[in-house]
């Protein structure tokens, strides 16, 4: 029998309109997590399907085929303090957060993703 992959989808914010988006992430070695594919939903959908309590933790990296925010396309990621994660130009070092209006600086590589959907 074949073994099932450990995928996790968490939540993530566009950061040029505040839309959701899930984010699927599948861990291909022990920690180490490839973000493969994001799509468009709603909060009330992925409350129901529990994504909102997903937590991940290692390194991660992006697949070649990885389609960026599903509402604007951006292909990086960022996360608040307020632990709200929300794509990014990949360029720009000044961010702010689309849940809680924080500003602030890229700072250090991501090593941990928690869903909170209800900022």
């Amino acid at each position: 029998m074949e073994n099932m992959p450990n995928v996790k989808v968490v939540m993530a914010r566009c950061s040029g309109n505040n839309k959701s988006f899930g984010i699927r992430l599948e861990e291909v070695t022990a920690g180490n997590w490839l973000a493969d594919w994001a799509f468009d939903i709603k909060d009330q959908q992925a409350r129901k399907e529990g994504y909102h309590e997903n937590v991940v933790a290692g390194e991660f990296d992006f697949a070649t085929n990885y389609p960026g925010c599903p509402h604007c396309g951006r292909d990086s990621l960022v996360r608040c303090i307020c632990e709200t994660v929300f794509c990014w130009d990949g360029d720009h070092r000044k961010v702010k957060c689309p849940a809680c209006g924080r500003k602030g600086r890229i700072g250090t590589a991501i090593s941990r993703l928690k869903t909170d959907i209800d900022r």
